[in-house]
């Protein structure tokens, strides 16, 4: 059953290929100008991977210094557009309520990712932009000044702009494909290779029995070997395959660049921060005694 919610006109300005994060973002920007569009959605729901970022917490944004991998030209420029405040504006304009922790970490102080998706679908409502759910994009072409975008289902729209925000391949259980860049390569984009970039860390189940579901606070160093590769400490959380938590996450890069070389790294687990230990000194904190 193909799912319609907030109908609008027929003749679209903006279509918007899917309805994650970033499709809704652009909705609900479109949707502020009063622009006719429409934004479309292979699953039953929109912004499921939201709902799962974050612990089902939903990190927003950070306010520390941005950290890119890619190109730095490209990067610094849309930064420059959207940094930390502008992303705050934008939710603060739909009438989210956020509360700051520690290491610059900005969450909905409901500490609810629903919360997110709530107010951006909420502003959504009797706008300018239809929401068709249940529809997967099969192939956009362009036709005679505009961009023909055609259905699984059968049907087409047209309209002189496209949004592809579909996401890539991460967490499959909830949608993730590489849809999207089929549709891309015909149209001459090119893709480069999809890579770890943010991700858990998959470890030996043996080593981590009688861990599952354990918080700690840590350091985690990334090895090749005898040579340390990246490190990052802060709060990990043991998985039933894996390491993950914010610390583990950003060794997610690094690890896979060494597994892509047929490099098997080892990951080392420092419990200081966990005990009260400095790193260069190793002295133990005095505990603070009552009155």
């Amino acid at each position: 059953m193909h799912t319609i919610l907030h109908p609008a006109g027929s003749n679209p300005d903006i279509i918007i290929i899917g309805g994650g994060a970033s499709g809704l973002a652009a909705a609900c920007a479109i949707a502020r100008r009063g622009i006719p569009a429409i934004l479309i959605e292979k699953n039953d729901k929109l912004g499921k991977k939201l709902l799962a970022t974050g612990n089902g917490r939903c990190n927003v944004w950070n306010t520390g210094e941005p950290v890119y991998f890619g190109d730095d030209g490209f990067a610094e420029q849309v930064l420059q557009l959207t940094g930390a405040s502008g992303v705050r504006a934008f939710f603060a304009g739909l009438g989210l309520v956020t509360r700051q922790e520690e290491g610059g970490r900005v969450y909905p102080a409901s500490n609810r990712a629903d919360t997110v998706l709530r107010v951006m679908t909420q502003a959504l409502e009797r706008s300018s932009v239809a929401v068709r759910l249940n529809e997967t994009v099969t192939q956009v072409t362009p036709d005679n000044g505009l961009w023909r975008v055609r259905l699984a289902s059968g049907g087409t729209y047209s309209a002189p702009h496209v949004i592809f925000s579909g996401g890539g391949m991460a967490a499959p259980a909830l949608g993730g494909t590489a849809s999207m860049y089929d549709l891309l390569r015909p149209l001459g984009f090119s893709v480069v290779p999809p890579f770890p970039a943010l991700c858990a860390v998959k470890t030996d189940k043996k080593k981590l029995k009688g861990l599952t579901g354990s918080r700690f606070m840590c350091r985690l160093t990334l090895m090749d070997g005898t040579l340390p590769i990246a490190s990052a400490q802060g709060e990990a959380l043991v998985a039933q395959d894996g390491i993950s938590g914010v610390c583990a996450m950003q060794l997610g890069r690094d690890a896979g660049a060494l597994m892509m070389k047929g490099i098997s790294p080892v990951l080392n687990i420092d419990f200081s921060p966990l005990l009260g230990l400095t790193d260069s000194r190793m002295e133990r904190k005095t505990p603070e005694l009552p009155d």
